[in-house]
């Protein structure tokens, strides 16, 4: 099949909707696309041999994203116009990932296309949607529909490398959307393993939980961090003479103006000295070790190039610790192992810093676990030092350092020592963070042995970090600790969403004032507004939009969502799980008609009943309640895909005694 052979796209796409909310029981926002095809590109499709266009776009796919990224080994079979869509989001869904987003949940296929019903064909996705990053799902989806659609073209010999090109391109555009830093996505996949609900909050943070129950993260910064002691701790010199002042060691350290200066205040310390930016994290700017004025002369201008405040300091010896504080307590202790590579006695140090970036969890960017090793100027100062170079052959056993600074971002291993620190040395760490008013922090320090207290051998307090990196090579578990710690759980509250009803009455306000009489402030949302007990917080206004409200309103303990209307179909639900499904009656009314289906000519209330469950049944955790008389006495495994048994016939009257077993 050529370009010449067919004409248009094979892959046409429709709109792409975004979801802001939950459907059909999925934990994550999504976006609605399709897959569009006319007949003869159908057919063009269905009598194709996929294998030399499975070949070209696994080739390139792997070329750019690299050969750990998982490629089926057979292309689809022949007639696979399913299938090929179907592959189409799962690639999308691949690239996101490999860029950074948070998006954990697979494509779905929703329609499959009907070939007896006309000539052209539509198959609907959905796509998982990091919240807030709803462009890079969009961004994504675009690229793959490119890159297929540019696999079938006319056998052009830079074919692959265009499309290895757009790949590169396409990812470094997506990664560019990801979250900075490594912690907040590994933070928001250990809440969708957890159970735990997230919403986008309107800055970089995310919220954990809802309602009263529910914990603000941004990074590693959260509620109960004071941003007066976050200054503090960036500020070296200050943050410094505090722990000083709270009698804790400190190296000696002075901050200078310009070159000269450092090269005197040097002198003065006596070498070897470091030089770093008073006012930077993660090790950006920083040198160590440095034994002459040439060298603290380059490393002031490294410092300098990104703080016009610099600090001269004492070198002091030791091996390199990072203890993690949360609460008052030691959650995590690692040595940091200056970036560098062992002898085998056979091989180059070249061959050995390939050796060794070919580890998966070397990379670039935010999210590599360990970051790459590269021979530049510094690593090859350091090889001179140890009287070596890079087309030399260290012992068996030999450690050949590339890097002075232990820091994970200057190609650094971490290594766990957690069972090995000492009492005293947990306290000195413990009473780091609580002189700086800090509730989760990193301690930086120096010290001959870990498993020795400091008292014995000495120590240094380097930095304190108010946003530390967890990272995920020694720890992952940590993000998940966390968030369990803050949380006390799940962080989720109890919730009842209320259908069709319209007695007198309405059984949602009944349900409002008995679970009031827990002592609960219980939220609730219906056709008249939203509010907290007796109090209004909007008139009117739509479910989504107020349910949103609710569930991030710090006072609410329970929530009341009554739907009278299919304004779900269109935004999904406020929330991805709720505890209890009341089937009050069938008084719901089209109002945004837009569900799959949506404007299909003769649709009736009925096929909206069945809309709505379907969306409604799959996000049920607990109770599904048929209310006796509300007309849903047919309700099965036709509406929402549940057991008949699943669901259970009540009274009105007996929602009180139910009410009582609603999880507190």
């Amino acid at each position: 099949m050529t370009g010449q052979e067919r004409q248009g796209r094979l892959f046409g796409s429709g709109p792409c909707r975004l979801v802001p909310g939950h459907v059909r029981g999925r934990r994550q926002p999504c976006m609605l696309v399709s897959v569009l095809a006319d007949a003869d590109a159908m057919g063009a499709l269905d009598s194709a041999d996929p294998g030399p266009v499975w070949q070209v776009v696994g080739q390139a796919w792997r070329k750019a994203l690299g050969e750990d990224l998982p490629w089926p080994t057979e292309p689809p079979t022949p007639a696979a116009w399913r299938v090929w869509a179907a592959l189409l989001g799962a690639c999308a869904v691949a690239l996101l990932q490999r860029a950074g987003l948070a998006v954990f949940e697979a494509a779905e296929v929703l329609q499959l296309p009907r070939r007896e019903t006309g000539p052209a064909a539509r198959t609907t996705l959905l796509l998982p949607v990091m919240p807030g990053r709803a462009d890079a799902t969009r961004q994504a989806w675009s690229l793959v529909l490119e890159l297929f659609e540019g696999a079938f073209e006319v056998a052009d010999p830079m074919r692959l490398e265009r499309m290895e090109e757009r790949l590169r391109a396409g990812l470094a555009s997506l990664g560019r959307q990801a979250p900075r830093g490594g912690n907040t996505p590994r933070f928001l996949r250990a809440a969708h393993e957890l159970g735990i609900p997230v919403m986008a909050l309107a800055f970089e943070g995310f919220q954990y939980g809802h309602g009263r129950r529910a914990q603000w993260l941004e990074s590693t910064l959260t509620l109960q961090t004071p941003g007066l002691a976050v200054a503090l701790a960036r500020d070296k010199l200050a943050a410094a003479a505090r722990l000083r002042q709270a009698g804790l060691p400190v190296p000696v350290h002075q901050a200078v103006l310009d070159a000269d200066e450092a090269v005197r205040v040097a002198r003065r310390l006596g070498f070897p000295v470091v030089v770093k930016p008073v006012d930077r994290d993660g090790g950006v700017g920083v040198s160590t070790g440095l034994e002459t004025e040439e060298e603290v002369r380059a490393a002031y201008a490294r410092a300098s190039a990104v703080s016009p405040r610099v600090l001269i300091e004492k070198h002091v010896f030791g091996r390199d610790y990072r203890l993690t504080v949360l609460d008052g307590r030691l959650l995590w202790a690692i040595e940091r192992i200056p970036a560098g590579v062992t002898g085998d006695g056979v091989s180059t140090v070249e061959e050995l810093v390939a050796r060794e970036n070919r580890d998966p969890r070397r990379g670039e960017g935010p999210h590599a676990a360990l970051k790459r090793l590269s021979l530049d100027d510094e690593a090859r100062r350091l090889l001179a030092a140890q009287t070596l170079a890079a087309d030399a052959v260290p012992a068996r056993g030999r450690e050949v350092r590339l890097r002075r600074i232990a820091n994970v971002n200057g190609g650094g291993r971490p290594v766990a020592v957690n069972e090995r620190v000492h009492p005293y040395n947990a306290a000195l760490a413990v009473r780091a963070v609580e002189a700086l008013r800090l509730d989760l922090a990193g301690v930086d320090v120096l010290m001959p042995d870990i498993a020795r207290s400091w008292l014995e051998t000495g120590a240094a307090i380097c930095e304190i970090n108010a946003q530390p990196q967890l990272g995920a090579t020694t720890a992952p578990h940590l993000y998940g600790e966390i968030l369990r710690r803050r949380l006390g759980g799940d962080g989720r509250i109890p919730i009842v969403v209320v259908l069709g009803d319209a007695g007198s009455p309405p059984l949602s306000e009944v349900l409002v004032m008995q679970l009031r009489q827990r002592g609960w402030a219980v939220g609730w949302c219906d056709r008249r507004g939203a509010g907290i007990d007796d109090e209004w917080l909007v008139r009117g206004g739509g479910m989504f939009a107020s349910g949103q409200m609710l569930l991030t309103h710090p006072r609410v303990d329970a929530l009341v969502l009554a739907i009278h209307d299919d304004e779900i179909l269109q935004t999904g639900l406020p929330m991805d799980r709720f505890q209890w499904l009341v089937l009050a009656g069938t008084a719901v009314s089209p109002r945004v008609a837009c569900g799959p289906g949506a404007g299909t000519p003769g649709r009736g209330s009925e096929a909206l009943l069945d809309e709505l469950l379907a969306s409604l049944v799959p996000a049920c955790s607990n109770r599904v309640l048929v209310v006796a008389g509300s007309g849903y006495s047919g309700v099965g495994p036709a509406q929402g895909g549940k057991g008949a048994g699943a669901f259970e016939e009540i009274g009105r009257a007996e929602l009180s005694v139910a009410l009582e077993q609603f999880p507190a």
